[in-house]
C-alpha cells in the first residue's frame, strides 16, 4: 500500500519541477517524460518509483503534504509560467497540474482507504475541475504525442479511456452488447417506445449483480437504499411494463431480445396481462407442438416447405429497407383470453443465417405483423444514438445509484422532448392523421 502514497509524491514533485526552475527530479526523467504517451506511463512512474525508496507512511504523509505546499506557493508566485510541458511533448495550464494532482488524490485515495478498510468520498466538484482545467486544458495548449505515438504532434480528435473501478454502482465484469465482449461496465435495461411518428427511452433500471446486493455495505457506499434487491434483467423489464400499463401508456406489441424471449415467466406474465409479443428466442427453445409433445424451434421451422416463406422488409435500417425471408408455425397450444401463439422465424437472404422469434397476440394476426413488431428492436439502437449524440446520455462520471437515475432520467427526457419537436414540426400543415398505436 505504501507504493501509492509514494506514487503521489512523485506526482507532486514532477509538478513541482515543471514550475519552479532548480527542484531536483530522478537523472534522466525529463527526457523520460516528453517521450511518453497514456499507454506508457506506468513505464515513467516505475523509474520514478525506484528512485524514491522511502516506504514509512508517516514519512510519506509529511513529504507529500510538503509538496503541495510548495507547489501552491510556487503557483502562487507572478513568475510562474501559464502553461508547462507535460507528457508526450503535451502542454498543460499551471491550474491544471493541480487539478490533475487532485484527481490523482481523490483516485488513490480510494485505493488506500479500501486497503485500510476505511471509508472515502469523492466530491463530484472536484472531478469537474479535473475536466475543466486539466483535460480541456491539455487540448486547448497542445496534446502532441501524449495519445499518439507515432507521427508528428498535431491538433484532431481526442479519445480518453477512463479508469475502470469497481465503486460504481452495479459496476462488474460482465457481457454488455456495446463492446460485444465481457467488459467492467454498468447496464442499464430501457423500455422503448416506438410508434410510426418516432421513438424514445421512455422508462430505465439499473441492473445489480448479485455481487452488489449481497454486499450491503458496497450497497451503502453507493447510495444504494437497503430496499433495493436483486432482480433479474427479466424482472426489471416486467416492473416497467407494469409501470407503462398504470400509467395507461398505449401499446399495440412487446418485443425484446434472447435475455427476455428465453424467460419464462416474462412471457407468462404477459400472457396473464394481455400483452402481445414477438420477443427472440434461442433455436434450442421448445414449443408446445401437439397435446403432450413439444419441439424445439429450430426443428419446427426446419420442417416448413420452402414456397411457404415470404421476402419482406421488417422497417428501414441504414441502409435503406432491412429484407429478409420469414415465415410464422402456429404453437400448439392453448392461450389465455384467447389468443394464439406462433414460431416467427427470420431468414439472411446472403447467408442463410437463422433467427427465431416465440410469439403471441390476437388471433388472425398477419405474418406482416409479426415481421414488423420483430423489426422493432432496431428502434431501441436508435434510441440510443438519439440519445447519446443529442441529449448526453452516455456523457457522465459517477459512482452514486441515485446519481445514475437522475442523469439517465434527465437525458431521457430530454431526447423525448425532442423526438416529439420533430414528430410536431413534420406533420405542422398537415390534415390530421388516424393515430395507430405500436410499441
Amino acid at each position: 500500500m505504501a507504493d501509492t502514497p509514494a506514487h503521489l509524491i512523485s506526482i507532486a514533485m514532477m509538478d513541482l519541477a515543471l514550475v519552479r526552475a532548480g527542484t531536483s527530479v530522478p537523472p534522466g526523467v525529463e527526457e523520460l517524460r516528453a517521450a511518453t504517451t497514456v499507454d506508457t506511463v506506468s513505464t515513467m512512474n516505475a523509474t520514478i518509483l525506484s528512485h524514491f525508496t522511502e516506504r514509512d507512511p508517516k514519512v510519506l504523509l509529511d513529504v507529500i503534504e510538503g509538496d503541495v505546499i510548495r507547489l501552491l506557493v510556487a503557483l502562487d508566485e507572478e513568475d510562474a509560467p501559464p502553461a508547462v510541458p507535460w507528457l508526450g511533448q503535451s502542454r498543460v495550464p499551471t491550474d491544471g497540474l493541480l487539478a490533475h494532482l487532485l484527481n490523482e488524490i481523490d483516485v488513490h485515495g480510494w485505493d488506500i482507504a479500501r486497503a485500510a478498510g476505511r471509508p472515502w468520498r469523492s466530491d463530484p466538484a472536484e472531478a469537474a475541475l479535473f475536466f475543466d482545467l486539466f483535460l480541456i486544458g491539455v487540448i486547448r495548449s497542445g496534446y502532441g504525442r501524449l495519445l499518439d505515438r507515432d507521427g508528428d504532434p498535431h491538433r484532431g480528435r481526442v479519445s480518453v479511456t477512463f479508469r475502470k473501478g469497481r465503486s460504481s454502482a452495479g459496476v462488474q465484469r460482465q457481457y454488455t452488447g456495446t463492446t460485444g465482449k465481457i467488459d467492467n461496465c454498468q447496464l442499464g435495461v430501457f423500455l422503448t417506445y416506438h410508434t410510426r411518428h418516432g421513438r424514445a427511452l421512455i422508462d430505465r433500471e439499473l441492473y445489480l449483480p448479485k455481487s452488489w446486493t449481497d454486499d450491503r455495505d458496497r450497497c451503502r457506499r453507493a447510495h444504494i437504499g437497503d430496499e433495493v434487491e436483486f432482480a433479474t434483467k427479466p424482472q426489471q423489464a416486467k416492473s416497467m411494463l407494469e409501470r407503462a400499463v398504470a400509467a395507461q401508456v398505449p401499446f399495440a406489441w412487446f418485443t425484446g431480445d434472447e435475455a427476455y424471449g428465453q424467460n419464462r415467466a416474462l412471457r407468462e406474465w404477459c400472457q396473464e396481462q394481455d400483452i402481445a409479443y414477438v420477443l427472440a428466442t434461442r433455436k434450442d427453445h421448445e414449443v408446445a407442438s401437439g397435446l403432450h409433445t413439444s419441439t424445439r424451434v429450430d426443428e419446427l421451422i426446419g420442417k416448413v416447405r420452402a414456397g411457404a416463406w415470404r421476402r419482406m422488409s421488417c422497417g428501414d435500417g441504414a441502409h435503406g429497407p432491412r429484407v429478409y425471408d420469414w415465415v410464422s408455425v402456429p404453437i400448439r397450444t392453448g392461450f389465455e383470453h384467447g389468443r394464439r401463439g406462433w414460431v416467427l422465424a427470420r431468414r439472411s437472404i446472403s447467408t442463410g443465417e437463422l433467427a427465431y422469434y416465440v410469439c403471441f397476440g390476437p388471433r388472425g394476426t398477419r405474418l406482416r405483423t409479426l415481421v414488423a413488431t420483430a423489426g422493432a428492436r432496431w428502434a431501441v439502437e436508435e434510441s440510443f444514438q438519439i440519445a447519446k449524440n443529442e441529449a448526453g446520455l452516455d456523457q457522465y462520471q459517477f459512482r452514486r445509484y441515485d446519481a445514475w437515475y437522475a442523469h439517465i432520467t434527465l437525458s431521457m427526457a430530454a431526447a423525448a422532448f425532442l423526438t416529439i419537436t420533430r414528430a410536431r414540426e413534420a406533420v405542422k400543415g398537415a390534415p390530421p392523421a388516424t393515430a395507430t398505436r405500436t410499441a
